[in-house]
C-alpha cells in the first residue's frame, strides 16, 4: 500500500512539472514601422499560435490619414462622448479546443494639436456598452511610449474578443489621432500579451524528455525498493 502511496506522488509530481508547458505564453504585435498611416488596415505581425487576431480596421466615422511608421486617422468627434462610429477595432480568436488568458495590452499613440483628447477601451464581453479603461491625453502632439494596460479581467476566453479603441473631443475635423508614433525615440506598436492553454489532454503536447526520465527514475526507485524488502523478509 505504502509503495502505490509513493507511486501515485511520483506522478502527481512528473504531472505538475510538465503541465508547464500546457500554457504557452502568447503575444500578439501590430507593428506599424514602416507602414504610411493611410493603410486600409494594418497586419499583426506573424506568428504560430493557435489564435489568431484579426488586422486594425477603422471604424465607419473616421478617415484615413497619412503619418508615417502609424495607423492615422482624422474625422473624430468633437463630442464630450464617443461617437459609434469612430474607432479602431481588432479581434482575437482562440483555435478551437484553446482557451485564452490576456494580461496586458502596450501600445503608443500620438494625436495632434487638434485631435481627440480622451480614448476608451471598449470589447465584445459586454457588447461594448461600458468603458473598460478610459485615458484623457489632451496636449499637443502627446505622445506615450509603452501605454500599458492590464487586462486581467480577460480570462478564459474560447470565443473571438473584440476590442474598439474609442477617441473624442477633436477641436477640428481635421485633427487626428493614430496608433503608433512617428516620434524619433519611440517605438511604434500595438501588443497583447497572455497565454494560452489546450482544454483537453487530446490536445496537451506530449511530455518533454525531462519529466519521462523524472517519472522513469521514480518508478525505478521504487521497484528497487521494493526488490530490497522483498530479499530482507
Amino acid at each position: 500500500m505504502r509503495v502505490l502511496r509513493n507511486l501515485v506522488l511520483v506522478v502527481v509530481i512528473v504531472l505538475a512539472t510538465s503541465s508547464a508547458v500546457f500554457a504557452e505564453p502568447i503575444t500578439f504585435q501590430w507593428t506599424f514601422t514602416g507602414s504610411p498611416g493611410d493603410q486600409t488596415s494594418e497586419p499583426v505581425d506573424p506568428n504560430s499560435f493557435n489564435a489568431t487576431a484579426s488586422d486594425i480596421t477603422r471604424g465607419s466615422g473616421i478617415t484615413a490619414v497619412t503619418g508615417t511608421n502609424t495607423l492615422n486617422s482624422s474625422g473624430w468627434t468633437s463630442g464630450a462622448s464617443r461617437d459609434l462610429n469612430d474607432y479602431y477595432s481588432w479581434t482575437l480568436t482562440p483555435s478551437v479546443g484553446y482557451e485564452l488568458d490576456l494580461s496586458s495590452l502596450l501600445f503608443t499613440y500620438q494625436r495632434s494639436d487638434t485631435g481627440p483628447t480622451t480614448w476608451q477601451l471598449y470589447s465584445s464581453v459586454n457588447g461594448f456598452t461600458t468603458a473598460y479603461a478610459s485615458i484623457n491625453f489632451g496636449v499637443y502632439g502627446t505622445q506615450s511610449v509603452g501605454t500599458g494596460l492590464s487586462l486581467g479581467a480577460f480570462q478564459n476566453l474560447t470565443t473571438p474578443l473584440e476590442f474598439r479603441l474609442y477617441a473624442f473631443g477633436a477641436t477640428d475635423d481635421e485633427g487626428t489621432f493614430r496608433l503608433g508614433t512617428n516620434g524619433t525615440f519611440a517605438q511604434s506598436y500595438l501588443r497583447i500579451n497572455g497565454d494560452l492553454s489546450p482544454l483537453n489532454a487530446a490536445l496537451v503536447p506530449v511530455p518533454e524528455p525531462a519529466s519521462m526520465t523524472l517519472l522513469g527514475l521514480g518508478l525505478a526507485g521504487l521497484g528497487a525498493r521494493r526488490w530490497r524488502q522483498r530479499r530482507n523478509s
